[in-house]
């Protein structure tokens, strides 16, 4: 249960890392700041699945051996750096118009940013 918590407090922290304009070696799209209060708690609701889902992956990769506190810190290290494969879901997220809403879509494969 500790572990679980953790996780959690990790994932709210790291949330606020996230650069939602970046996209690895293509062009940088522009934040748009006032967007960000209407996209922010999915962000963190994403972000958290992908936390627990990794730990998951690693734990039945290294079982029967348990997770280290090393192990799980490395992957939270790692999710949002776009440079590590950790990281590779924040490129199959996009921002879409819903309406008078901006939501968050999760898809099969990566895009481009800046495609619209």
């Amino acid at each position: 249960m500790k572990g679980v918590f953790w996780l959690l407090v990790v994932s709210v922290v790291i949330a606020s890392w996230i650069p939602l304009s970046h996209c690895a070696k293509k062009p940088v799209g522009i934040a748009r700041k006032e967007d960000v209060p209407y996209i922010k708690c999915q962000v963190c609701e994403i972000l958290a699945k992908q936390l627990y889902q990794q730990v998951q992956s690693k734990k039945a990769e290294i079982s029967p051996k348990k997770i280290s506190e090393y192990q799980i810190i490395e992957i939270a290290e790692n999710v949002c750096n776009l440079k590590k494969v950790e990281a590779d879901w924040i490129l199959r997220i996009d921002i879409v118009e819903k309406a008078d809403r901006l939501e968050l879509e999760e898809h099969d494969s990566e895009g481009q940013c800046n495609s619209e």
